[in-house]
């Protein structure tokens, strides 16, 4: 815990070393898990945040183009949960690829259906899944100025908790 405190310190010391104004309401430091930017954020790792999960879940069939493009927006926000996200998203994603002057009605075939279904279904399988085996996302950043560097350090505090903030 002692540890988990010095980079916590350290963190905050580079945030007024660089300007970097923070609304410590906003913060949780030192707890276990909480919710953040979407997920489910905790020392083992991260999984999807059950409330978004549903909302996507509930989401209808798109039938415009607009309405495609928000379904795969916010199921892209978790690609990396989905195994062969990319393959399985290829004939939407097709869809939105259609001549300017044909952009307000969507085409919809066997495919698009296969993989509006396959994708809701891989969150289900994902989100279940996840719950007991999260995934160890490590976010490898330079102090707090956001540069690629300092991995271990991140590594080393992330085991001692979880500090939170939007």
């Amino acid at each position: 815990m002692a540890e988990h405190l010095a980079c916590l310190d350290n963190y905050l010391n580079q945030c007024d070393k660089y300007g970097i104004s923070l609304n410590l309401e906003k913060y949780q430091f030192g707890v276990l898990s909480g919710k953040l930017l979407g997920q489910i954020v905790f020392v083992e790792g991260i999984t999807m945040d059950p409330d978004k999960v549903t909302r996507i879940l509930g989401l209808p069939k798109p039938d415009t183009m607009s309405a495609m493009r928000g379904f795969i927006g916010h199921v892209s926000y978790y690609w990396h949960f989905i195994e062969s996200f990319a393959v399985i998203c290829q004939p939407l994603i097709h869809l939105l690829k259609k001549s300017p002057s044909d952009r307000s009605s969507l085409i919809w075939t066997q495919d698009c259906t296969f993989a509006f279904d396959e994708l809701k279904w891989k969150m289900i399988e994902e989100w279940a899944w996840g719950e007991s085996n999260p995934t160890r996302i490590v976010l490898p950043v330079d102090e707090v100025v956001g540069t690629v560097g300092a991995e271990d350090e991140v590594v080393r505090c992330v085991s001692h908790g979880v500090a939170l903030g939007s």
